[in-house]
């Protein structure tokens, strides 16, 4: 019965368990305005092993109707879904043939190849971390919460350390030559931007937009 299925702490887990995973794909199809990559997208984050046979027609039939809603909700107020997709406004410039096709997959073999290394790092990282909790140190068995804090601000001071000595490799571009607005111009000219420190200091959403754009092909 319903109010069984309420009490049932175990039914109510897995509800909202599902209700999160469906809830991130549809969130992630409206962002790209693609209902199956949001679902492909919370497959590969929850992994096959913990998606449900049941958990496909529901999430699919969630980002479907999820993007079909926010379609009509733009288009009521004369808007499009453009202002959600990620991407940069400019000319509508062809860069890419047919004879770029073998250099696409080439570089799509190595990035898959550079992904499996990745993940053996996160995994062997993981295990050095899983050995230095067991172990209990003085630092971590006194003050567990501060050894937390201070591994946590010691990856973003070693991520922030990483990202300005990047800055430093690249040379300062014109802004109205390549069409950046609001770049970053650090060790800049006034009117001057810097490529590296736009694409890793801005947030992230300018950063794509500057990534992909087909009028920085030269300079990203």
């Amino acid at each position: 019965s319903p109010p069984a299925m309420i009490v049932d702490e175990e039914r109510l887990a897995y509800a909202k368990r599902m209700g999160c995973t469906i809830g991130g794909a549809a969130g992630m199809a409206v962002i790209f305005n693609a209902p199956i990559g949001g679902l492909l997208y919370m497959v590969e984050e929850v992994s096959v092993a913990s998606w449900s046979s049941e958990m496909t027609l529901q999430a699919i039939m969630c980002t479907v109707l999820t993007c079909l809603a926010t379609e009509a909700l733009l288009n009521s107020f004369s808007d499009h879904v453009q202002q959600f997709v990620i991407w940069a406004d400019g000319p509508d410039i062809h860069l890419w043939g047919w004879q770029d096709l073998p250099v696409i997959v080439i570089f799509a073999a190595l990035l898959g190849l550079l992904s499996t290394v990745y993940m053996r790092a996160l995994t062997g990282v993981f295990a050095l971390r899983r050995q230095a909790a067991s172990r209990r140190r003085c630092l971590g068995r006194r003050l567990p919460r501060l050894a937390k804090v201070l591994e946590a601000s010691g990856y973003a001071a070693l991520c922030a350390l990483v990202f300005c000595v990047l800055t430093f490799f690249t040379r300062c571009q014109k802004e109205e030559v390549w069409g950046i607005e609001e770049g970053i111009e650090m060790l800049c000219r006034k009117g001057e931007f810097n490529p590296i420190a736009t694409l890793l200091i801005k947030p992230p959403e300018d950063g794509l937009k500057s990534l992909y754009s087909r009028m920085n092909t030269s300079v990203m």
